[in-house]
């Protein structure tokens, strides 16, 4: 691993960091539920950056590892389930079983079909020399990613993005930041950057 592959991959990462840290720290622009959304949304982005660059140094090993296993699967979990507290952020519907559900089901398939890999080479594996080698499942995770992405925008659009209330324009950065990080990873072959 160089170092110039290590500042690609953690750049975004690192600038979506500090500006939750930012976001978090300033008192007077989220109320306390809005906070602890925003301080679980930074520790995921963390987890995600962890893991990735553990994938990142692992994929430097002549083999595959299960803690590279284990690794790649937390970083395709963790990313819908971020863009999932951020819906939690602007879409407020009746607290109820049906309403949650609908929201948490696909993240539940995606965590399911990404630590299938565990065990089976369902969502994907590592071949004898530590390539990553794609399941009938790998979708799953990137579709369900797109669709809380599509989700998002739809209330976000919805609710009229540029009113006055902060956590909306913060939203909207937010996923700035995680469309850049995707067409960073699409164009310059990279993974882990979002």
């Amino acid at each position: 691993m160089n170092s110039e592959i290590l500042v690609l991959t953690n750049i975004v990462p690192l600038f979506g960091l500090i500006y939750l840290a930012v976001v978090i720290l300033d008192r007077q622009a989220l109320n306390r539920k809005e906070r602890a959304l925003f301080q679980i949304l930074w520790t995921m982005e963390m987890l995600d950056l962890l893991a990735d660059n553990t994938q990142t140094v692992m994929a430097a090993l002549p083999y595959p590892t299960a803690v590279r296993i284990a690794a790649a699967a937390v970083s395709y979990s963790i990313r819908p389930a971020m863009i999932l507290i951020l819906i939690a952020l602007v879409y407020h519907p009746k607290n109820t079983l049906k309403n949650r559900l609908f929201l948490l089901v696909p993240e539940m398939i995606a965590v399911a079909a990404s630590f299938s890999a565990l065990f089976s080479d369902l969502c994907f594996s590592y071949d004898q020399n530590n390539v990553l080698t794609p399941g009938p499942a790998f979708f799953i995770p990137y579709a369900v990613t797109v669709l809380y992405l599509a989700v998002l925008i739809f209330i976000l659009l919805w609710k009229k993005v540029l009113d006055r209330e902060i956590e909306k324009k913060v939203i909207a950065v937010t996923l700035g930041f995680i469309i850049m990080a995707m067409i960073c990873e699409s164009f310059m072959g990279i993974d882990g950057i979002s």
